[in-house]
C-alpha cells in the first residue's frame, strides 16, 4: 500500500458493498504489515468483529472521517 489511508473491506453481510476502514501506519507495534489489496482483515462491524478481504485502497472516503 503506497499513501492510502483508507481501505475498501470486502466483508460476509447481507449487505453486498464495500466498506470504507482508515488504514493503520506501515507497521504496528508487533512489527504487522500494512494491509493492501487481497489480504484479509479483521475489522470491527457493529458490536462484533469480521474478517474481510480489502478490495481497494485510496486516498480518501465518502464517509465522514469521525466514522471511518
Amino acid at each position: 500500500m503506497s499513501s492510502a489511508s483508507v481501505l475498501r473491506v470486502a466483508l460476509p453481510t447481507p449487505v453486498r458493498r464495500l466498506f470504507d476502514y482508515r488504514a493503520r501506519a506501515t507497521t504496528d507495534l508487533q512489527g504487522h504489515r500494512a494491509a493492501g489489496a487481497g489480504m484479509r482483515v479483521r475489522v470491527p462491524f457493529g458490536p462484533h468483529r469480521m474478517i474481510g478481504i480489502v478490495m481497494d485502497c485510496a486516498e480518501r472516503s465518502d464517509v465522514p472521517e469521525e466514522k471511518l
